[in-house]
């Protein structure tokens, strides 16, 4: 077998449908969302957060260990400003915090909004290409062993 070829060969349908798909040695390549699985992506899936989300719970998050009972572990640079801060006592309130992690935490969620961007992208473009074809003896085989 070439190493191109695939060793499966996978199509989910009843056993009528199968049927006929043999006797007349027809197969239809499917989109993944023409299945109607909610659980499956597909090139219309979309985030369901968007940069201002991410800064409020990136915020909401810091402030967290800002004020926290237990001292944040951890190497990160915001981890260490933020120990910084507490031993400092920097922040009386999580309003005084709010305003400046919000300012200090905005161009991470810039820069990491620019990579969610690239890997939808890619992710929208595989999967449109995509195609699947499958066989099962049963509809409901969850470990996908092939007829």
């Amino acid at each position: 077998m070439s190493q191109n070829t695939p060793e499966f060969l996978v199509k989910y349908c009843n056993t009528n449908t199968a049927a006929s798909i043999l006797s007349s040695q027809a197969l239809r390549w499917s989109a993944p969302n023409l299945y109607s699985d909610p659980f499956e992506l597909t090139h219309a899936t979309a985030l369901n957060f968007d940069p201002h989300v991410l800064l409020q719970a990136a915020t909401q998050t810091a402030i967290a260990m800002v004020f926290a009972k237990e001292t944040p572990r951890g190497n990160s640079p915001l981890l260490n400003v933020i120990r910084r801060w507490r031993d400092e006592e920097r922040f009386t309130s999580p309003d005084e915090a709010e305003e400046v992690l919000n300012e200090l935490l905005s161009q991470m969620v810039d820069a990491r909004q620019t990579v969610i961007d690239k890997v939808m992208a890619d992710w929208r473009q595989f999967s449109r290409s995509i195609r699947i074809c499958s066989f099962s003896t049963k509809a409901d085989n969850l470990q996908g062993r092939p007829i």
